[in-house]
């Protein structure tokens, strides 16, 4: 059984597991919480950031998106992450890139997203999108990759974002699908996104519940006529 004492009374932002099977929890208010094999829960940092939107780890230490801009925290410090651009905004969620070693992706709130990558203590920037993401506040609250290396970006109020790059190149994106409630969806705030082992895309929303969308769907074609057979041999595009 889990004592849950030291988080009781914050609201938990995420949960990631790390290499050594221990539980890394983020909170707004507590700051970072570490679970260990035994189940025992402590703070993480005495001195970490007390209000935490969105971590992961890397390589014992854990990049920490805050309202503050971006941190990398250890169990003895808590600094800045060294990256300019992204002092005082709001980080939303950090995701592994899936195109250069060490590198991640890095959703704000207002001023789109960035790719950084691990450079010696620090990082620097590698890309930012921005008029790509075609949003008027841009308001990222989730992002992830599918299985086909494509990210999909929720906006909150605007739907849903799906970029597709070429050559795995963050900078050169070959196309922006926009998703909304103009073309399918029963509402524009998507606040977290999965895709399930089959490839199914799922979406969680604030006041639409759950969406899910399939892999592919199907749609039946058949002759009315019962004397022509409906045995296709062959499609051609006229």
């Amino acid at each position: 059984k889990i004592n849950y004492e030291p988080v009781k009374g914050f609201r938990v932002t995420q949960f990631i597991e790390c290499p050594e099977k221990n539980i890394l929890v983020s909170t707004m208010g507590g700051g970072i919480f570490i679970i260990d094999s035994l189940l025992r829960c402590s703070p993480f940092n005495s001195n970490s950031i007390q209000s935490v939107n969105t971590i992961i780890y890397n390589n014992n230490e854990v990049l920490t998106g805050t309202n503050e801009g971006l941190f990398i925290c250890t169990q003895k410090s808590c600094e800045p992450a060294g990256i300019p651009e992204l002092k005082d905004k709001r980080i939303t969620k950090i995701i592994p890139s899936l195109f250069i070693s060490q590198s991640f992706w890095v959703a704000t709130e207002g001023d789109g997203l960035y790719c950084i990558r691990k450079k010696g203590k620090g990082y620097i920037l590698l890309y930012r999108i921005f008029d790509e993401l075609v949003s008027k506040e841009k308001k990222i609250s989730d992002i992830y990759y599918d299985t086909d290396h494509q990210l999909w970006i929720s906006l909150f109020g605007e739907g849903i974002r799906r970029l597709t790059f070429l050559n795995s190149n963050p900078a050169d994106i070959i196309q922006t699908v926009a998703i909304d409630e103009s073309n399918g969806l029963p509402g524009n705030n998507i606040q977290t996104i999965f895709q399930d082992f089959e490839g199914n895309m799922w979406f969680g929303t604030f006041g639409s519940g759950l969406i899910e969308k399939p892999v592919e769907a199907f749609s039946f074609f058949k002759n009315e006529n019962p004397l022509i057979r409906e045995n296709v041999l062959a499609v051609l595009i006229d």
